[in-house]
């Protein structure tokens, strides 16, 4: 419950922790421990935690990955319209858009461009809005008679889709703590979940002290990569092919000629299911 904006960090001391804690703008020195210990942790704060993990140098925590190529996340809601059950996505130079229905008679748009792009556009989400409008008449058409809501205007980055996975960094990770999930994986809040079941009964093995700490480490870091590799790798590779539109038209007139195929990444990049396309 307390504010950790200053960057607190985790030491490791044989098979213990100490989270070394300290006050943020919310939270005075005096409410606020020094520190609390504990035998494990389990790291679930997202990609953009600010943790400093055992063995981790604090300029290593916020390094930039420069030499990746990085994106901006741009999400709205539009009210007054009316779509079908289902996500449909569009595509543009440097990414793509996806418009989807949620709960109270809106739609959730949400887009993902490279820092290219978005600097083309002089930097503006609301340029980026109208670039994919442009593109794209059909959803121009749709989005006409509707009423972008400001107030749920929201942008992100850095994104690294290509942040290499790390489950076991010092402590446990699930989520986008251990790796950045890409929207064509689907669900990341599913799998998310999912590492979690991977971790609980190995954590708990080692609480009850029937393993060591390496082996907890070895045993979920294989879990985790037999469960997430595939998915995230062919994730990746449609990530990086449809966000160029010639190659994305192309891609998906295979799709539309070979259903199978479209089924397939479907189940790959989301695990066994029930999903299916029509």
């Amino acid at each position: 419950d307390h504010d950790f904006a200053q960057d607190p960090e985790f030491v490791q001391e044989d098979a213990a922790y100490t989270l070394r804690l300290r006050a943020g703008a919310q939270t005075s020195a005096a409410e606020c421990p020094a520190s609390a210990q504990a035998r494990l942790v389990i790291l679930a704060a997202g990609r953009h935690n600010r943790l400093i993990l055992p063995h981790q140098k604090p300029s290593a925590a916020v390094k930039d990955p420069a030499h990746r190529r990085r994106y901006v996340g741009i999400k709205c809601h539009y009210a007054d319209i009316e779509l079908p059950d289902k996500v449909a996505l569009y595509f543009m130079d440097g990414g793509y858009a996806g418009i989807n229905p949620v709960e109270g008679g809106r739609a959730n748009f949400c887009m993902l461009v490279t820092y290219e792009a978005f600097q083309q556009r002089g930097k503006s989400p609301t340029a980026m809005l109208h670039a994919v409008r442009e593109r794209h008449a059909v959803l121009d058409r749709q989005l006409a008679d509707a009423r972008m809501l400001p107030e749920t205007l929201k942008t992100v980055a850095a994104v690294d889709p290509w942040q290499p996975a790390a489950p076991w960094r010092g402590v446990l990770c699930v989520g986008d703590a251990a790796a950045m999930i890409t929207p064509l994986c689907g669900d990341g809040m599913a799998m998310a979940l999912r590492g979690a079941e991977l971790c609980a009964p190995l954590a708990d093995t080692f609480l009850r002290g029937q393993i060591p700490q390496s082996e907890l480490a070895r045993l979920y870091a294989r879990a985790w990569h037999a469960e997430f590799n595939r998915r995230l790798r062919i994730g990746r590779l449609l990530q990086s092919a449809l966000g160029k539109p010639k190659l994305a038209n192309l891609l998906l007139g295979v799709g539309r000629a070979t259903p199978l195929l479209v089924r397939y990444l479907v189940d790959a990049t989301r695990g066994p299911s029930p999903v299916h396309v029509a």
